[in-house]
């Protein structure tokens, strides 16, 4: 385990700043030549000039990969010698061979020595003085060469041990580490596992515990949820309540918005029909002579953001200052006078014209000052626009106006009276230089908008549509022409959302406090009995001894290499001096032979090619060394020394070795692979646990590899080979499960657990699947039978539903209508029976006979029959019948269509509709029925009572179901009103009929009103045969009586009203005409007339006397001051 530890890390150990990765061969020996070899040790110690230590040495001899092999003998026959007899002159050439890396060493002479008598080589001569036959026969030549070895190679080795050592210190760190960890974890797990044991008779402990007090607490718990149930439905039923009577008052609110929505719409209805009779007797001539009144009010109009009008202009004090230095303003600017005068003279009739027209209150009024004035008026605009556009032609009185800031006001001022004069004027308006000027035509401009604008651009848009129609109407403004008033607009409510009235719900008894709670203990989790103790970790002796001979420093790091080394070696040449004799060495290589020549005692040289030995499928060959035939290997470095043959025969000797194979594992396409040597056993290295990812919900199953794992003999690839499972798929209720399984295996062994939860009062008993559970084959789907079982309600007889901790379940009535359904009925009775299973009745305890809820669901003795039906008008109809024997039953059914805010359960009872409490949850209404009676679920809707100012109405109920008769009471009208019935109107409009004051709630809600029609009343007042006013009113309306009245003279006698013909009402409470009474009085004849004013600029009063007392009278007299409408 060491070596291969140690292996793994020498060739896996970093080699910073290499020359060159790639080893090369370093073997310079001569082929079929005895080589030295320098060992990884000896180069370094050259390398690095140090002794390499023997510890050190060993760990480099077996782990690293450098060595340099070489021939250290030359042959004798490169050198020749001659000798005086007192010295020695010897000849040495270079050699050179093909050695087995392929390269061609290079050696050169060196030195030579005789005995201890040595020379130098100078060139390729030596001379070796003072010698004698003695000092010896022969002469060795030393040889030298360099070798270059890379830095990758010596960095390789430089470290191996080290790296070694500190691998093996790591390994043992390593697994001590481990080993402590162990230890600690199987003492942790020792002491849990004790700690289990406690507590699992603690828990035992705890459990008994827990059963009694869950015992106690199921028996509290019973009563505690019912009193609960009580609270929340209490506090639901207040809430109710609450939202009930804010139904009600917001029911209130909308009925009596609702009759005020009705008032309206009747009093709209009586305004049209009043404006159309209006505007069909006076509208054109109102038309226009709004047109006129607009005309006039454009002269105190603000047009712009400066708020400025003409009559502010006209009669402010800047005005009147200028006028008063209109003639330092003709000499200064130069202004024509007579422009100034028109100015003028326009200003001062003006100032007249606003003076009284604006004093005047009533539109009659100002439009007969119009009528009167019309021409003198429209002629001072036209006059004061065109002599303000004339002087703002002058560059002087633009200057001055300039640099006052005004020239916008004065833009804006002449821009108001060209949009007045063109309104007043019907003709051509002609400016100072008698060309007309239109109001579409004219323009004007200024410094700051130096562009000509127009009127409307100046202004901001138009103001006055001119028509060309300002002259008065004839006859003036029509007498008694009021216009009708419109009704203040009320929006038509929105009915509040119906609210039902909650049913209280049946007193529960206080659960008193809770059992002292005992909290339910947790199983301790599980902790599994420690294995035995982890063995205790002790190194190998290899590892320890590495590891200690890196800790003591033994083994050095040396610092690697960034260039190639070169190496000198040395190699000898023997020489025979004296008496030279020759052996003929023969190289036998199979059936080739080489044969050489040499000096005995002499290095022979082999020089053919190497010796080779085919490989087997085991094993490869290498040379080793030459051989004589009897195995002894042959010292060719003193060829024949050992022997005195002049022929010597010798033959290769090889050394065996091992091949190795790849073998490739392929899992699922995933490749792994392993070198192992022939013979070895592949089976010893295959994966272990061969996986493939499951797809689908698929799995698959390893079942062998593609041919048989044998010893290895060559190259191999085995693949794994898998079967895909089958897929079964199990279904039952809303539940799909799906499980993988392989052919041959019971189905029947993967099938879940199918056991459902009832649902609601519905048990389902599970048969089985729907296919035969046997040898899987394929992929298969099964599906759940069950057969489907309605539970029994549980009742005390009286209506208490019973609580079992396995559940409470009632009847289900939701197949079809009209079908029977079957249902388990418990008669609870006081005396004890043989079981102790208990469930709660009111005012004490009860035990049934079955050892089970389970059993006794199962048990079809007990079954009593209800119908349920559904009625025509969409309401649910049942009956319970004497089947029961009177007591009463839970009754569960389906409800679709339920509306939480309408819908209701009622039973009539004694002749009394009365309303049911019940339950509604997840589409089934639940309630406690009672023998004999009559129940429907249905939606009701409100009954809206409009209120009425004159009759007050009432009704049986405020809400009701579709199909149900509703009865409406009416107190008697007041007086002034005359009662037409009762109108009943559905939410989509749609009127229901009455009938002896009932009608058929349909299926919505309904606003109930008393049609009750106001009697009117025409009241007239007649002046002087014509009468002068006439109006409508209802039943104790105040009476408005003209005032003022005036009767023109006749030229004989003035007149002067004292009355009326018959007393006056204050209130109208009938039809009635009254006629004015005059005291006539002689007229007395006047001197002879004045002459009569020509001007027709006159004031107010002037103006009356002018016309005289009958125009006055035609024109003022029967004013009404209304604001002036449009109808809509």
């Amino acid at each position: 385990m060491a070596a291969a530890m140690c292996a793994a890390i020498a060739v896996a150990a970093p080699f910073g700043g290499r020359a060159s990765a790639e080893k090369q061969n370093n073997d310079y020996s001569l082929s079929g030549s005895a080589a030295v070899t320098l060992s990884a040790a000896d180069i370094l110690g050259k390398v690095y000039e140090t002794t390499v230590s023997d510890e050190e040495r060993a760990v480099l001899s077996a782990y690293a990969d450098l060595s340099l092999s070489y021939t250290a003998q030359v042959p004798a026959d490169r050198v020749s010698a001659a000798f005086d007899g007192a010295s020695l002159t010897l000849e040495a050439g270079d050699y050179s061979y093909e050695a087995v890396n392929g390269k061609t060493p290079l050696w050169k002479p060196l030195s030579a020595s005789v005995g201890d008598k040595s020379a130098p080589f100078v060139g390729k001569t030596a001379h070796v003085g003072e010698i004698a036959r003695e000092d010896g026969e022969y002469a060795e030549v030393t040889y030298g060469t360099e070798f270059i070895l890379t830095a990758g190679e010596i960095n390789a080795a430089a470290n191996a041990a080290y790296d070694l050592g500190k691998a093996a210190y790591d390994e043992i760190a390593e697994q001590t580490a481990a080993y402590e960890s162990a230890l600690a974890a199987y003492e942790k797990q020792a002491r849990e596992y004790a700690d289990y044991l406690a507590a699992c008779a603690k828990y035992e402990e705890d459990a008994a515990a827990y059963a009694e007090y869950k015992k106690a607490y199921a028996i509290w718990k019973e009563k505690y949820d019912v009193y609960a149930d009580y609270l929340a439905a209490l506090a639901l039923y207040e809430a109710g309540v609450e939202a009930y009577e804010s139904y009600l008052a917001a029911k209130e609110r909308y009925a009596e918005d609702m009759a005020a929505y009705r008032q309206y719409l009747a009093d709209y209805a009586e305004y049209e029909k009043k404006f159309e009779i209006y505007y069909g007797q006076y509208g054109p001539a109102m038309d226009k002579i709004n047109r006129h009144l607009a005309a006039m009010q454009l002269l105190d109009t603000p047009m712009t953001d400066l708020n400025r009008t003409v009559r502010a202009a006209v009669t402010g004090s800047t005005v009147s200052s200028v006028l008063e230095n209109k003639l330092t303003i003709v000499r200064v600017f130069g202004v024509p006078l007579s422009t100034v005068n028109r100015a003028e003279a326009a200003t001062e009739n003006l100032r007249k014209v606003f003076a009284d027209y604006f004093a005047l209150e009533t539109d009659p009024e100002r439009y007969l000052y119009y009528s009167l004035n019309y021409e003198f008026i429209a002629k001072n605009v036209g006059e004061l626009f065109v002599a303000l556009d004339s002087l703002y032609d002058n560059a002087k009185v633009k200057d001055a106006v300039r640099s006052e800031d005004r020239e916008e006001q004065y833009i804006i001022l002449v821009s108001q009276l060209c949009v007045a004069a063109h309104a007043l004027n019907d003709g051509t308006i002609y400016g100072i230089d008698g060309k007309a000027v239109s109001e579409k035509s004219w323009r004007i401009s200024g410094a700051e908008n130096p562009a000509p604008r127009s009127a409307a651009e100046v202004l901001g848009g138009a103001y006055y549509e001119d028509k060309n129609d300002a002259a008065p109407i004839e006859g003036g403004y029509p007498a008694g022409a009021v216009e009708p008033v419109r009704p203040e607009k009320v929006e038509q409510p929105v009915a509040p959302e119906p609210v039902r009235m909650p049913t209280p719900p049946e007193k529960a008894e206080d659960a008193g406090p809770a059992p002292e709670e005992v909290k339910s203990p947790v199983a301790p989790e599980e902790v599994l009995k420690p294995e035995e103790p982890p063995q205790a970790y002790e190194p190998e002796e290899n590892l320890k001894r590495l590891k200690e001979l890196y800790e003591t420093g033994v083994f050095v790091r040396r610092e690697e290499k960034t260039q190639d080394c070169a190496l000198s070696v040395t190699a000898t040449a023997r020489k025979k001096l004296y008496d030279a004799d020759y052996v003929t060495v023969h190289f036998h290589d199979g059936e080739k032979t080489e044969r050489v020549d040499v000096e005995r005692g002499t290095y022979a040289a082999y020089y053919g090619k190497p010796p080779v030995k085919a490989e087997s499928a085991q094993y490869f060959y290498r040379f080793e060394c030459w051989q004589y035939a009897d195995g002894v290997v042959a010292d060719l470095a003193h060829a024949g020394a050992e022997t005195a043959e002049r022929e010597i025969h010798v033959y290769p000797r090889f050394k065996e070795i091992l091949r190795t194979y790849t073998v490739v594992w392929r899992v699922d396409g995933a490749e792994t692979e392993i070198v192992l040597g022939y013979g070895a056993e592949a089976s010893e290295h295959a994966p272990a646990f061969p996986k493939k990812p499951d797809e689908g919900g698929y799995t698959f199953r390893f079942i062998g590899w593609d041919k048989p794992v044998a010893a290895v003999t060559g190259d191999a690839v085995y693949t794994a080979e898998f079967e895909k499972s089958r897929l079964l798929t199990w279904k039952f209720g809303k539940n799909t499960v799906c499980t993988p399984a392989y052919d041959g295996e019971n189905a029947a062994d993967y099938a879940p657990s199918a056991e459902l939860p009832d649902a609601g009062n519905i048990y389902f008993e599970f048969l089985g699947w729907d296919g035969a559970l046997g040898a899987v084959t394929g992929d298969a789907a099964y599906t759940a039978r069950y057969d489907k079982h309605y539970l029994a309600p549980f009742s005390d007889g009286r209506g208490a539903d019973v609580s079992v901790d396995e559940g409470g379940y009632v009847v289900d009535c939701t197949a079809t209508y009209d079908e029977e359904f079957d249902f388990k009925q418990i008669f609870l009775r006081a005396e004890a029976l043989a079981c102790s299973v208990a469930v709660r009745a009111r005012g004490g305890e009860a035990v049934f006979s079955y050892s089970s809820v389970a059993e006794m669901c199962r048990d079809k003795r007990f079954t009593v029959t209800f119908r349920v039906s559904r009625s025509a008008g969409g309401a649910y109809e049942f009956a319970v019948g004497a089947e029961t024997g009177g007591y009463a039953a839970g009754v569960t059914f389906a409800a679709s269509g339920y509306d939480a805010t309408r819908t209701q359960l009622y039973a009539y009872e004694n002749g009394a509709k009365t309303y049911v409490a019940h339950t509604y949850e997840s589409g089934r209404v639940r309630f406690t029925a009672k023998a004999g009676l009559k129940y429907v679920l249905a939606a009701e809707y409100a009954v809206t009572l409009l209120p009425s100012k004159y009759v007050e109405i009432s009704a049986d109920m405020s809400d009701a179901a579709a199909g149900e008769s509703v009865r409406v009471y009416a107190a008697e009208p007041p007086a002034g009103v005359r009662f037409d019935g009762i109108r009943v109107t559905a939410a989509d409009g749609e009127e229901i009929a009455v009938e002896n004051g009932m009608f058929v709630m349909p299926r919505a809600e309904v606003v109930v009103e008393a049609v009750c029609v106001p009697v009117v009343y025409t009241v007239s007042f007649v002046s002087d045969g014509r009468v002068v006013l006439s109006a409508e009113y209802r039943y104790g309306e105040t009476l408005r009586v003209p005032e003022k009245l005036i009767k023109a003279d006749d030229g004989e006698y003035t007149y002067a009203f004292i009355g009326w013909d018959k007393p006056v009402a204050e209130t109208v409470t009938e039809d009635a005409v009254y006629t004015a009474v005059y005291k006539a009085t002689p007229v007395v004849k006047p001197d002879p007339p004045l002459s009569r004013i020509d001007k027709l600029f006159i004031a107010g009063v002037t103006l009356i006397c002018v016309l005289g007392a009958a125009g006055i009278a035609v024109a003022v007299v029967f004013i009404v001051k209304k604001a002036k409408k449009k109808k809509n």
